[in-house]
């Protein structure tokens, strides 16, 4: 509907970033790219350039995610969300889609700092669980999930993203009880979507 009035561009841009970064986060990239590929002209504020870039990022799309932290750099200089938060995320991001979690840990270790995002923390858990280290990879995405409230408002499919995650987690832990649970946890905020997508019928599987 935004689409058919020029000056709802921007809404427009908003909600297909905000659409493939969900779609992302699910691992649903060939979704995520379409999507980024229709906004791709459209104008974009910080958030909407943010979404647009970390959904790049997650799917392995390094040369679009920096592209996107330059110009968010250029564009928005005074603008102290989008320098300690956004370029650094799209960058650490950028690293972790293309399989170089080492590259990226060194930038995201610095846990506990009481205004950190919540990407800071997924992105440090996935890092984590990249590289082997589950049990701090769990860390990490119980503290997305303790949030819950901030995550649901404010950073659309990242509360159940972390909770499958800690799932996967503690299954590579050998933590079967704690998996199930998180797996349980996932349904319940996923329980409208259909059980044969993927991410629905893995966490089926593993409550049996």
């Amino acid at each position: 509907m935004a689409s058919e009035e020029p000056e709802l561009s921007g809404t427009q841009a908003s909600l297909l970033a905000k659409g493939a970064l969900d779609h992302a986060l699910s691992e649903s990239c060939t979704v995520a790219l379409a999507l980024l590929e229709e906004a791709q002209s459209l104008p974009k504020g910080p958030v909407a350039s943010f979404d647009s870039g970390m959904a790049a990022a997650l799917c392995g799309d390094q040369p679009y995610a920096l592209k996107t932290a330059v110009y968010l750099q250029q564009n928005f200089p005074r603008n102290t969300l989008v320098l300690n938060r956004y370029v650094p995320e799209l960058q650490t991001a950028a690293e972790i889609g293309i399989n170089e979690p080492n590259k990226a840990l060194p930038y995201l270790n610095i846990p506990g700092q009481a205004d950190e995002s919540l990407f800071a923390t997924y992105l440090r858990g996935m890092a984590h669980a990249a590289v082997g280290q589950a049990s701090q990879a769990a860390s990490e995405f119980e503290s997305v999930s303790i949030r819950r409230g901030e995550a649901a408002m404010q950073q659309g499919d990242l509360l159940p993203m972390a909770e499958i995650d800690l799932a996967r987690a503690y299954r590579s832990s050998h933590d079967q009880p704690e998996s199930v649970e998180a797996y349980r946890s996932f349904l319940k905020l996923w329980e409208s979507s259909d059980q044969k997508q993927s991410l629905v019928a893995e966490a089926l599987a593993h409550t049996k």
